[in-house]
């Protein structure tokens, strides 16, 4: 018997970012003293970068989700469109820079 959720690349993207969401929408204070360059690549990556695994994990999702749907296989699509979902949801949630 097949489960019903797999793990794939566009799930562990989403994971990641979801893991992050808290920082990169300040909802949890990361304090880090100004080390100048590496300061900034500290900075870029907790609060740029982040936001960037959502729009791939949607990206991805949705190639897999076309290409899921002209196979015919409806539950991977259906896991693909809850991803999507996710995905959009959570970058409403982050601040505009």
């Amino acid at each position: 018997m097949r489960p019903g959720f797999q793990l794939r690349i566009s799930t562990i993207f989403l994971l990641l970012a979801l893991i992050e969401l808290p920082v990169s929408a300040l909802w949890v204070p990361v304090p880090f003293m100004d080390d100048g360059a590496r300061s900034r690549i500290f900075g870029w990556t907790l609060y740029h970068f982040i936001p960037d695994f959502f729009g791939v994990a949607f990206v991805i999702a949705t190639l897999s989700g076309i290409v899921f749907a002209f196979r015919r296989k409806w539950r991977p699509v259906l896991q693909c469109g809850i991803e999507m979902a996710t995905c959009f949801a959570a970058a409403i949630v982050l601040p505009v820079y």
